[in-house]
């Protein structure tokens, strides 16, 4: 029950990732709802294999006039399912984590996100369970479920994407209110223009800046992917760092670099370009003239000259320790891969290597870990350093001055560098270690299967645990280092130039972390706590109910002021403390208690889990709403 709270919290986390999406006026001579006919999806549930696993997917034929993007059906439960009903899922019994209870409450989700035109069939797709990256493999599970609800993405008529929702108990369809969404979009930017801009079925822009063009294109196969990237490459991005069979990563001679990748069960692009560090002297002399203080009119032109000088060094000695902060973490990201790669070496590309071997990936697990709070750490006192120049400058009194360093550092490091730095590890080298050993450990399934199932959800349990802890310090030490530049910023413009107790508050809260990572609570310990000392799942809830009214609270000071700086960093602070409740309350031993629960205390729990549940729903629709974006 409790694993629903952290999917709670990954659901409340994802929906604000994608919260910046805007969304076309509504056609009012189309209507989404009433454009499909259930029966128009010809779904079928049948047995194939991935990788050499057997698994159960989902496909469907398109017998719409539509063209459909995203298939997404939810499967439950019978009513009147009995417990040697669902004997169909004794394999799952083998882990631990699986109760009956969890067991009763188990769903069902087919995915299909192949574009399919009218008439045509899209392939197989795997079914998991509970939303989870847990595939079904049994497709007699199948005869204990029936379909719930289906979610579908088409284009209309009009050229728009809709989304429609049929609930098979009302048998009816209701439309999303966000009504029909532009899937032609491109910029007109100028780092845009180095990009091959093709016909896509679909295409989402997902950042539009001058130093920074994103986008997501569907309905791309792996011949559509390649042949997209030689066009790359023949726009001048030869200076190549990575050229897989999935991604592609290079620079052109101006500086720009591209980042791809490709997705096949989904057949979708993402892709990116931006301008990493650039420094032209074009540019150098642009920000040099931002951050130097404006000269009065009738200073004699050798003055002129020696202020403008001292200015330019002054800026050099600026950008300067912003390019130390930015190699620094570019070459922590650089070995962090490097290392990863040693380890796959190390390991080879069978399951006797990986079960001969497999502490090297538990020691880069470590590494990584290790090697970013370091980081962290560095990043915080040459950020303090940067200040404390600033502090010292003879312009330090002048608001444009400030302005321009804080807006360099906010940009450079924490907008880019940091948000690299997590995306790449977390997004790139994280889901390619998993592909990678998850692969290697199917081939071992025909040799003794319960060894197998221990070694593949022994893998599974530590590889989520590295990443999710990964992602959890990331975030929170870049909303320290981003609440450090706000406060120092805030300290200056009240003339305060001792930032001092600003960087030994925020550097504490940093060591704190270190600390609290290295901090494991044995076995023998919690067996050994006594009744009263046991944290149970009504606490969790209890903390839970404080922070979701946190959360509502920040959505409508968003709603007021999109742009409140406060707010968003109230957001950061909320969302940090959503992974410290998950953290907290992660280790079982601390929350099955359910069974020790009286009727009044299971009553009481499943009306607040109903009321935070609710709460958090309607703050995270009103957030969708919002044209802003929280995390890019």
């Amino acid at each position: 029950m409790f694993k629903r709270f952290v999917l709670l919290f990954m659901s409340l986390i994802m929906a604000l990732s994608f919260s910046g999406c805007d969304s076309s006026s509504f056609q009012k001579d189309f209507s989404a709802k009433d454009a499909l006919k259930i029966e128009d999806i010809d779904w079928n549930i049948v047995e194939s294999t991935l990788d050499g696993q057997s698994i159960v997917s989902f496909n469907y034929k398109n017998k719409t006039k539509y063209t459909i993007l995203d298939v997404e059906m939810k499967f439950v439960q019978k009513e009147g399912t009995t417990k040697i009903d669902r004997s169909v899922f004794a394999d799952l019994k083998k882990s631990d984590y699986w109760t009956d209870e969890k067991i009763s409450e188990i769903y069902i989700m087919g995915y299909n996100r192949k574009c399919a035109k009218p008439g045509e069939s899209v392939g197989d797709s795997p079914c998991n369970i509970n939303g989870t990256y847990t595939l079904v493999s049994d497709i007699d599970q199948f005869d204990v479920m029936e379909p719930d609800s289906v979610e579908i993405a088409f284009i209309g008529k009009d050229g728009l994407c809709y989304t429609v929702y049929y609930d098979y108990k009302s048998q009816t369809f209701s439309e999303s209110t966000l009504g029909g969404k532009n899937i032609h979009e491109w910029s007109e930017s100028e780092l845009s223009k180095k990009l091959p801009k093709e016909k896509f079925t679909a295409v989402v822009v997902t950042t539009d800046k001058d130093d920074c063009f994103s986008f997501k294109a569907y309905d791309i196969s792996r011949n559509d992917f390649e042949n997209y990237i030689e066009s790359l490459k023949n726009n001048g991005f030869d200076i190549i760092k990575n050229d897989g069979s999935n991604s592609f990563n290079a620079k052109d001679s101006d500086g720009a670099e591209v980042s791809f990748n490709y997705v096949p069960l989904e057949e979708c692009m993402g892709g990116k370009i931006e301008l990493k560090g650039l420094r032209t002297e074009t540019t150098a002399v642009t920000t040099t003239n931002e951050i130097k203080v404006d000269m009065e009119a009738d200073t004699a032109s050798s003055a002129v000259t020696t202020a403008a000088t001292d200015n330019k060094n002054e800026t050099d000695e600026l950008l300067a320790i912003l390019d130390e902060i930015k190699d620094d973490i570019d070459a922590t990201k650089k070995i962090i891969n490097e290392e990863a790669v040693k380890t796959n070496d190390k390991i080879g590309d069978s399951y006797d290597g990986y079960i001969k071997n497999v502490n090297s990936l538990r020691e880069w697990y470590d590494f990584t870990e290790n090697e970013s709070s370091a980081l962290y750490k560095r990043v915080l006192e040459k950020s303090y350093e940067y200040f404390c120049l600033a502090a010292a400058s003879p312009n330090h009194t002048d608001s444009k001055f400030i302005k321009n360093v804080m807006e360099s550092y906010t940009e450079e490091i924490y907008d880019n560098a940091l948000n690299d730095y997590g995306s790449q590890i977390y997004d790139d080298i994280y889901p390619d270690i998993y592909e990678h050993y998850d692969e290697i450990i199917n081939t071992g399934i025909d040799k003794n299967f319960d060894d197998w199932i221990n070694t593949s959800t022994e893998f599974y349990d530590e590889w989520l645990n590295s990443s999710t802890d990964f992602y959890n310090s990331w975030v929170e030490a870049s909303s320290n280092i981003y609440t450090f530049c706000l406060n120092v910023e805030n300290s200056f413009m009240l003339e305060n130039y001792n930032i001092k107790p600003i960087y030994e508050e925020e550097i504490s809260k940093i060591n704190s972390s270190f600390e609290n990572n290295d901090q494991t609570i044995s076995n023998d310990s919690v067996d050994n706590m006594n009744k009263e000392d046991e944290i149970s799942i009504i606490n969790a809830l209890e903390e839970l109910s404080d922070i979701s009214d946190e959360y509502v609270s920040v959505v409508d000071k968003l709603k007021e002021n999109p742009n409140d700086y406060d707010a968003i960093e109230e957001y950061l602070s909320v969302i940090i403390k959503l992974a410290k409740l998950v953290e907290k309350y992660e280790n079982e031993d601390y929350v099955e208690m359910q069974n020790d629960f009286t009727d009044e205390e299971k009553a009481y729990y499943m009306n607040l889990y109903k009321e935070i549940d609710d709460k958090m729903t309607k703050a995270n629709e009103e957030l969708e709403k919002l044209d802003i974006t929280l995390f890019d």
